[in-house]
C-alpha cells in the first residue's frame, strides 16, 4: 500500500511538471484552506471569489494563510509589461522549494478630475477584476534574484532572435 501511494505521488508529480499541476493539487495543497471562503481553481483554471470578498479582504486573507511578499523589497513585483501596475503580488513556498506567485488586480472605478472629466483608479472595495496564479519555471521564488536573472535572461533572449 505504502509503495502505491508513492507512486500516485511521484507520478502526480511528473504529470504537474510535464502538464502543469492539476486542479485538485492547486485546490488542496496551492490554495489549501481558502475553499471554505470560495476561493479555489477551476477546471479551465479561473480563481473563484464565490463570497465576492473584496480585493483588499482577498489580500487579507491570503496574508492569513501565509502568503506574503519580502519585506526588504523596496517594492512589491512590479512588471509592468505583464502585469496591472496597481495590482499587490504575493508568493508562498508550497512544497520543499516549490514557490507560487499569485497576483491580485484591484477592480477600477470612476472618479471625477479636479478640472474636467473622469479617470479611472484602482478600487480596493470591490471585488477583484482579475486574480492570476502561476509558478515561475522550474518553481523559483518569484521574488529571488535568481528568478529576476532568469526573467531579464528570458527577455533579451527573445529581443535578438
Amino acid at each position: 500500500m505504502k509503495s502505491q501511494h508513492l507512486n500516485e505521488g511521484h507520478e502526480r508529480r511528473i504529470n504537474a511538471e510535464r502538464e502543469g499541476p492539476s486542479t485538485s493539487y492547486v485546490n488542496g495543497v496551492v490554495l489549501k484552506g481558502l475553499g471554505e471562503c470560495g476561493v479555489r481553481i477551476t477546471p479551465d483554471c479561473r480563481i473563484t471569489n464565490d463570497q465576492s470578498l473584496t480585493a483588499s479582504e482577498l489580500i487579507a486573507l491570503l496574508e492569513e494563510r501565509g502568503w506574503s511578499w519580502p519585506r526588504q523589497w523596496y517594492r512589491r513585483n512590479r512588471n509592468y509589461l505583464q502585469h496591472d501596475a496597481s495590482a499587490v503580488h504575493l508568493e508562498k513556498e508550497v512544497e520543499k522549494g516549490r514557490w507560487i506567485h499569485i497576483v491580485v488586480s484591484p477592480a477600477r472605478s470612476s472618479r471625477p478630475r479636479r478640472i474636467v472629466g473622469r479617470r479611472m483608479v484602482a478600487d480596493w472595495t470591490l471585488p477583484p477584476r482579475d486574480i492570476e496564479l502561476h509558478a515561475e519555471r522550474d518553481w523559483l521564488r518569484p521574488s529571488s534574484f535568481k528568478h529576476l536573472w532568469s526573467f531579464v535572461r528570458d527577455v533579451l533572449g527573445s529581443r535578438r532572435r
